[in-house]
């Protein structure tokens, strides 16, 4: 092979495998745009599971230390309340972060996936709010960290 053909030959490499990643990049944004959508739909099931059960006199399900986890508080207001985010945003990036590492289960999710999945969801937050966020849950003894991966408790 000479030179040239050599040259041409890695330029067509390179051109194929940024036409995979792109391919790749879109996978996995419909990938966690749908994984969003199944933690919401899971999450609006829950909801709406848990005020039957309180129409119907059914006690809530427990910790396994016996008591329910006490609600986490942003700006004054418990989980799940209207919008008490001040980001403009009609969702709590708070909840959307606890809901994240709640979801990724014993897999854990790192940070970044956090804020890749808030990016996704179209949730604007300022860079350093996923780890205030993460320190207020880890104080509260709602999520632990290891390995630099984060699970819910």
């Amino acid at each position: 092979m000479t030179d040239a053909t050599v040259i041409d030959h890695l330029k067509r490499r390179i051109a194929q495998a940024n036409l995979e990643l792109a391919k790749a990049v879109e996978d996995r944004k419909r990938s966690q745009q749908q994984e969003s959508m199944l933690l919401k739909e899971i999450a609006g099931y829950e909801s709406a599971l848990a005020a039957e059960e309180r129409r119907g006199g059914i006690r809530a399900a427990t910790t396994t230390e016996g008591s329910v986890p006490p609600p986490l508080i942003v700006a004054g207001a418990p989980l799940g309340a209207p919008n008490p985010s001040t980001n403009g945003h009609p969702t709590n990036a708070t909840h959307a972060i606890y809901e994240f590492i709640r979801a990724a289960g014993v897999r854990g999710i790192t940070r970044l996936e956090i804020k890749g999945r808030l990016e996704v969801d179209g949730i604007q937050v300022h860079p350093n709010y996923p780890y205030v966020v993460v320190a207020k849950l880890k104080e509260a003894n709602r999520i632990k960290e290891e390995s630099g991966r984060l699970y819910a408790l």
